[in-house]
């Protein structure tokens, strides 16, 4: 399970990485993030991408008050289609949740990117709208059972996802029955290196 994770990257790079045209920042450092804490994500705005920073804990659209609510911080792959909490994003709103590394258990290693670049989980997204329009954007990460070199370490890892999967995962046409096979942990294994801490 990841419970942390650090982002630090320049916004040059996240711009060009992720095709978003003028990057909101020069430079992002989101140390030791967790549930609760504002990080950055990348959504499909119309033909464009944009970036982000999202409350990370997903408060669905429906959700009369989101301070009685609960938040969660991810998401199982296995029950997306069909969970109420997140069966709406997983439809509509999806993001890329761009990570340098995260640890893989409270002790473990870190797992980061093999190519030393950014490590990109899948993500759901929400705006909840408030009765005097005020607008809170949340989102939260999905998970996948481990395999490759996080299964001994923990049950359950990010979903990452390949550059190849961005354009339909953001894609808000894009059919469950679509969306499904992207999350699987086999192939973000060929992209996942091991580190000491």
């Amino acid at each position: 399970m990841c419970r942390r994770f650090t982002l630090i990257a320049e916004g040059p790079l996240l711009a060009e990485t992720f095709k978003v045209p003028n990057p909101p920042f020069d430079r992002i450092d989101m140390r030791d993030a967790g549930p609760g804490s504002p990080v950055l994500v990348v959504r499909q705005a119309g033909l464009q991408r944009q970036i982000e920073i999202a409350h990370w804990g997903l408060i669905p659209a429906w959700v009369a008050d989101p301070n009685e609510a609960p938040k969660p911080a991810h998401a199982r792959a296995e029950t997306l289609a069909v969970n109420g909490t997140f069966q709406g994003a997983f439809r509509r709103k999806r993001c890329l949740i761009p990570v340098s590394w995260f640890p893989v258990a409270e002790t473990g290693p870190l797992a980061a990117s093999r190519t030393g670049g950014l490590l990109v989980l899948a993500g759901l997204l929400e705006d909840w709208q408030g009765p005097h329009g005020e607008i809170m954007c949340s989102t939260c990460l999905i998970t996948v059972p481990s395999a490759g070199p996080l299964a001994p370490f923990a049950a359950r890892q990010p979903a990452v996802l390949p550059e190849a999967a961005w354009p339909l995962w953001l894609d808000p046409a894009a059919q469950p029955r679509e969306l499904t096979p992207l999350l699987r942990a086999e192939g973000a294994a060929l992209t996942i290196d091991i580190q000491a801490r």
